[in-house]
């Protein structure tokens, strides 16, 4: 008798709580889409992502088409660099640092003080020299070329070289002189096509070879009948 005096109550209790919970569902689907009688008060806005609001029909919108993705770039590898190649590349540097050495002592101690232009007229000289048949096709040997008597740059061979160099002075040779081998400094023909120079206090009497300016101390000539160009 107690069994069913319990069941009959935990079902009374279930069709009350259903009766409750179907009222409350009601109340809140009525106020949901009755009208409030409150005037003027706008419903709060609502987020939808991705949806498009219309009148009648509510448009998805569809996801945004992926874009390409572009291949990887992968690098060519470099090839292994060789004992040749990097002998190559020491010698081609020793041959630079020798060449800006000595166009630096032609700068130095023939232009000495002059100023760029005096020594940019030197430089134009070797250079020239290096170009023409006749004279050795570097800047080393055209400075040095001819021994004793013979020597074309007569400080290579009567012992000025022993002496001390201006700290100075020289710096800026060499300065100068790495500038002109690597076209910092561009070479203009101011001495007009000349192939040889000498001292402005001396004279001299050079056959086949006419004067064409003065810069500095220095006078300077070219072969006779040649165009004055570089």
């Amino acid at each position: 008798m107690a069994y069913r005096l319990s069941d009959a109550a935990r079902r009374a209790d279930l069709s009350l709580a259903g009766a409750i919970f179907l009222s409350l569902a009601t109340v809140a689907a009525v106020a949901a889409y009755i009208p409030s009688q409150k005037a003027n008060v706008m419903a709060p806005p609502k987020f939808r992502p991705a949806i498009l609001e219309t009148r009648s029909v509510a448009v998805i919108t569809p996801p945004a088409a992926a874009l390409p993705v572009a291949p990887a770039v992968v690098p060519m590898p470099r090839p292994p660099s060789s004992f040749l190649s990097r002998l190559k590349i020491n010698v081609a540097l020793e041959n630079l640092a020798s060449e800006t050495s000595c166009l630096a002592e032609a700068l130095y101690y023939e232009a000495r003080g002059q100023g760029t232009l005096g020594q940019k007229a030197i430089a134009e000289v070797v250079v020239r020299r290096a170009h023409h048949a006749g004279f050795p096709h570097s800047i080393c040997g055209v400075v040095h070329q001819g021994t004793g008597s013979s020597c074309q740059f007569s400080f290579v061979c009567d012992g000025t070289m022993d002496r001390p160099k201006a700290a100075g002075e020289w710096n800026h040779a060499v300065r100068l002189a790495a500038q002109i081998i690597t076209g910092a400094m561009p070479l203009t023909n101011i001495t007009q096509g000349a192939i040889s120079f000498h001292a402005a206090s001396l004279e001299a009497d050079w056959p086949g070879m006419e004067q064409t300016v003065t810069v500095g101390h220095n006078v300077f000539y070219r072969r006779a009948g040649r165009k004055p160009s570089i």
